[in-house]
Parts: C-alpha cells; sequence; structure tokens
C-alpha cells in the first residue's frame, strides 16, 4: 500500500525577523559602545591618580630622607613612556624610594615635575650624603606633578605654594571647561601629597 508523503514544514527566518533582529543588535550597540568607552578612559584616569599619589608618596619618602624635595623640573619619561628622565631617575637609584618608577599617565604621556621654592639658589641641610650623589643643590621645598588628562592640552597650571595660606593651590586658574574638574581630559595635579586639581562627581 503506498503512502503518500507530505513535505516537510519551511524552516528559517523571514526577512522581517532578521531586520527586527539586526534593529535590536544595533540599538544595544549604540547603548553599550559609548558607555564602554566612556569607562575605558574614566579607568584611565583613575590609573593615572593612582600612579600620581604613588609617585607622591616616592617623593615625599625622599624629602624624608634629604630633607629637600628634588629641584629637577621636566618631563619623568621619554615619550615612548619606556625610558625614565628627570628625577624618575634619582628615584630609582638603587630603589629604595621607587623601584618602578612611573613615567607616564594613563594615556601614556609623560607626566610632568617641578621643583618649586627653591632655597635662595644655594645649599640646604641633607639628611643623608646620598642625595648629594643622586641630586646637586639647590633643592627644591615644596613641588608639583601634572597629568594633562586625555587631550594631553593644559587645562590647569602646577600648583603653587602659598605661603600665606600655609597651603599649595592651583598657579593660575584652570578653563572654564575644566570649572569643577568634571572631563577626563582635563589636568590632574598632585603636590605636596594631596590632589589640587582633580576630577569631581560623574565624569564626561
Amino acid at each position: 500500500m503506498w503512502v503518500r508523503r507530505t513535505s516537510k514544514s519551511r524552516s528559517g527566518f523571514s526577512l522581517i525577523e532578521l531586520l527586527i533582529v539586526v534593529a535590536i543588535i544595533g540599538i544595544i550597540a549604540a547603548i553599550a559602545i559609548p558607555n564602554l568607552l566612556s569607562a575605558i578612559q574614566r579607568a584611565r584616569q583613575k590609573r593615572t591618580m593612582g600612579d600620581m599619589k604613588a609617585l607622591g608618596n616616592a617623593i615625599e619618602s625622599a624629602f624624608t630622607d634629604c630633607s629637600a624635595y628634588p629641584p629637577t623640573d621636566g618631563d619623568l619619561g621619554a615619550p615612548d613612556c619606556k625610558t625614565p628622565a628627570g628625577i624618575s631617575i634619582g628615584l630609582q637609584k638603587g630603589g629604595w624610594w621607587f623601584q618602578n618608577p612611573v613615567v607616564c599617565d594613563g594615556w601614556r604621556w609623560p607626566l610632568h615635575y617641578v621643583g618649586l621654592g627653591v632655597q635662595g639658589g644655594g645649599s640646604v641641610d641633607i639628611g643623608d650624603d646620598n642625595c648629594l650623589q643622586i641630586w646637586t643643590n639647590p633643592w627644591a621645598t615644596h613641588y608639583s606633578l601634572r597629568s594633562l588628562g586625555r587631550d594631553h592640552q593644559a587645562d590647569c597650571t602646577h600648583a603653587k605654594w602659598n605661603a600665606a595660606l600655609n597651603a599649595y593651590e592651583p598657579e593660575g586658574t584652570c578653563t572654564l571647561t575644566c570649572a569643577g574638574f568634571t572631563e577626563v581630559r582635563c589636568d590632574i595635579v598632585f603636590a605636596g601629597g594631596q590632589f589640587i586639581a582633580f576630577p569631581e562627581g560623574m565624569q564626561r
């Protein structure tokens, strides 16, 4: 007895179904990708702040041993972020202050150091004889570290020491676009063991 076979039911997606799936993926991507990129920039900013704090601690340790801050001004490394320069060479000498010195920020731009308030252009009381073998006089009484942020453009100047207030403060003013320091492209300034210019609130 012959039995008539029915054709199998049609499988697969229709064009409309595929378009709907593609549209949903596009919407998700449009929401997720900007948030992901923003999170990456914020992570670089936080890393920069962490590195600057660690570097500041090393500079404070040098001050404890030498009774003064390093006087050398300039970038802490070459643009390749692999070659130490300026005070980073002295901080890693012997490895007792900073064994693996940080020379660049999270965006791979060299950090910049300024020795402030040099005492009279002459010598200062050095507590450790080895200090003079690393840096020559005159030494600085204060210092400032700065990262130029994501865009590597100067928005804020280095910190300065205000003797009247007995505190650090930004030298000059930051641009209006960086008022409140709410953008990852804004400068970060560290001096005297604290951040003078730093991100506040929600970052954009």
